[in-house]
């Protein structure tokens, strides 16, 4: 069974000294290059862990928003419809009275300002639906730069363990 990753330059040290089969006869190396660079590389990851959670929950923000201006939507083409419905019943009637007349602008009235609401939700579905599209972009950017340095993390751990195996062999050769 393969052992799990280390997750900081001490836990690799243990390991390296586990693997040496010298427990506690050996302090461990001075940090080098190679430590500062999978420390460095194990913060990029956390960066990176902490930017895709983000991404996450603003794309779940963004899904109840479309929703609910789907919502907002559907029930103004509703209104719509029976605004036009009554307009094409008070146009039928070929004389008005001033009352049925001060329905109609009213009607027509509402129905100029149902017609600017949709446009309105129009415009802002259309920027959120814009902002989610850029947003999982983003995500997949994200998601695929953590995997390479996830992916150059693991190389370079393995490297690490072949190269403490190969001088614990020298040691012992010795």
């Amino acid at each position: 069974p393969r052992d799990p990753e280390p997750a900081t330059t001490d836990e690799l040290v243990q390991i390296g000294g586990e693997s040496s089969g010298r427990e506690g006869t050996e302090s461990p190396p001075p940090p080098d290059d190679r430590d500062e660079l999978i420390q460095q590389l194990l913060r990029e990851v956390c960066e990176l862990r902490k930017k895709l959670t983000s991404a996450l929950q603003n794309c779940k923000q963004h899904g109840s928003d479309i929703r609910e201006l789907e919502a907002a939507r559907n029930l103004v083409i509703e209104q719509k419809k029976g605004l036009e419905s009554q307009l094409a019943n008070l146009r039928v009637t070929p004389q008005i009275s001033e009352e049925q007349q001060q329905k109609l602008e009213e009607a027509e009235s509402r129905w100029r300002d149902s017609v600017e609401r949709c446009e309105k939700l129009k415009q802002a579905y259309g920027n959120l639906r814009q902002e989610h599209i850029n947003l999982i972009r983003a995500h997949a950017e994200t998601k695929k730069s953590l995997e390479s340095q996830e992916q150059l993390l693991t190389d370079i751990t393995q490297q690490l363990e072949s190269k403490n195996t190969g001088s614990a062999e020298q040691l012992r050769n010795l």
